[in-house]
């Protein structure tokens, strides 16, 4: 206690203060004067990753911070998603009082929140001479609007436009004859068979905690809880004379794009564990995806014999990566930077096969099984299954988490399957552009409404 920290510079560098408390209090640290670039977070007030009690902390004050973030090197990183703001403040604390005044920052590299209370997404703040004060005897509730912030609707719009710029790709490609049906087929087989599994083994690519994993535990169970509720609300709501446009317009209702749309939403809002637990979601999305979503768009259940069933990418995906995550080793550099650059095809192609099949389409959804398809992926199924996470006593950040992830669009790989097994490939491309599009309206509005009672 009573300690002050004045005068720090640096480059490039990792980071520059860190308060650690392992079970007991940390309390009288002023630290003022902070410059510089750091690549992990320049401050970090944290507790022991072992300790079973939480970390204390008491009259924590920062003053006079001019730094921003710094580009990490390559042989640090992981997944690409291990990102820190410039200030961190980890959960799990007790924190009565935290003054942060003059926090000045010049961005030139990441995008990401200056400052992330994890578990509670970015707070917000002005540079000139703000100051932010947490106390344990006086908490503020946020209203509908603070957790709408347009930094959230910014984000889902730039992902949107990603999205879209690649869809182009693959519309040009088709119309001035750079891609036949025949690559786009064997594109589809290289994406579901080789990219998948490795999405999966690298977003648990991390550092083991014995705190995350009772999370895990029921990230898993609610994800799984969230797929048989919708599969039974869409084979009971979803409803269409042409069978093909009924698999379609099923397969869409109980599968979201839960990787690219929601992952970037639940780093900024809720950071290292958001990502941790939203990558839980996606592994269960390619368990069901593998079994009861080729069943589905097939109609075949030779395709879902208990080998394939087994032995099939998302099976293995997940095994593989839960496997990383409990063990105290990971991939070394020559077999994990291939497994990321592999994993990181995963939006790319899929949106280029997308755009590929949209020039073929005349984009004309019509029909009322069609409009309520929508209205399900990107309304009704994510209010439903946050109501009944939180009745069942799902909270906090696993909850944001989950509902983020229902709430995301449409699933590309319903166009992929389409493609594969002779399904309604048009239909799929025009569902999946169009509930994106939507999505700019929809997401910031159920992810604020999870965030209200978080």
């Amino acid at each position: 206690s009573s300690v002050t920290v004045d005068g720090l510079y640096a480059e490039d560098c990792h980071s520059c203060v860190r308060l650690l408390s392992a079970n007991t209090k940390v309390s009288n640290i002023h630290i003022t004067n902070i410059y510089g670039t750091y690549y992990q977070y320049c401050i970090g007030i944290t507790r022991y990753q072992k300790a079973l009690d939480r970390g204390f902390f008491d009259c924590i004050t920062l003053d006079n911070i001019y730094a921003s973030k710094a580009e990490r090197f390559s042989y640090y990183k992981r997944d690409g998603l291990e990102e820190y703001p410039v200030i961190y403040i980890q959960d799990g604390l007790h924190i009565k009082h935290l003054k942060i005044s003059n926090f000045h920052r010049r961005e030139y590299t990441t995008l990401l929140p200056s400052i992330i209370v994890s578990g509670l997404g970015a707070v917000s703040y002005e540079e000139q001479d703000e100051i932010i004060e947490f106390s344990k005897e006086k908490v503020i509730k946020p209203t509908i609007i603070d957790c709408l912030m347009l930094d959230n609707i910014s984000l889902v719009a730039t992902q949107v436009l990603v999205l879209f710029i690649l869809i182009a790709v693959g519309f040009v490609c088709n119309k001035i004859k750079l891609l036949g049906g025949i690559t786009v087929k064997q594109m589809t087989d290289f994406v579901l068979y080789i990219v998948t599994p490795c999405v999966i083994v690298n977003s648990f690519r991390r550092e083991y905690d014995p705190s995350m994993l009772k999370g895990l535990l029921i990230t898993f169970a609610a994800s799984f809880a969230s797929f048989a509720i919708n599969i039974a609300l869409s084979l009971l709501l979803v409803q269409d004379k042409n069978e093909q446009r009924k698999r379609v317009l099923r397969y869409g209702a109980v599968f979201s794009n839960a990787g690219f749309m929601a992952l970037p939403l639940q780093q900024a809002i809720l950071g290292d564990i958001g990502v941790f637990y939203g990558a839980t979601y996606v592994a269960v999305f390619n368990i069901v995806n593998w079994t009861y979503g080729i069943l589905l768009m097939s109609g075949d259940k030779k395709y879902i014999s208990p080998k394939k069933a087994i032995l099939n990418p998302g099976i293995i995906g997940t095994v593989v990566g839960v496997a990383l995550f409990l063990l105290p080793f990971d991939l070394p550099d020559v077999i994990g930077n291939p497994v990321g650059f592999l994993a990181a095809l995963n939006t790319p192609v899929p949106m280029i096969i997308i755009g590929y099949h949209l020039a073929n389409s005349k984009f004309n959804i019509k029909g009322f099984s069609a409009y309520f398809a929508m209205f399900f992926r990107l309304v009704l199924s994510p209010l439903i299954i946050f109501l009944g996470l939180y009745i069942c006593g799902v909270e906090g950040t696993i909850l944001v988490a989950v509902t983020t992830a229902v709430a995301a669009p449409f699933a590309a790989t319903g166009t992929m399957f389409s493609e594969k097994f002779g399904g309604d490939t048009e239909l799929s491309a025009a569902m999946v552009s169009l509930t994106t599009l939507l999505s700019i309206l929809t997401m910031p509005v159920i992810i604020a409404l999870a965030l209200l009672v978080k």
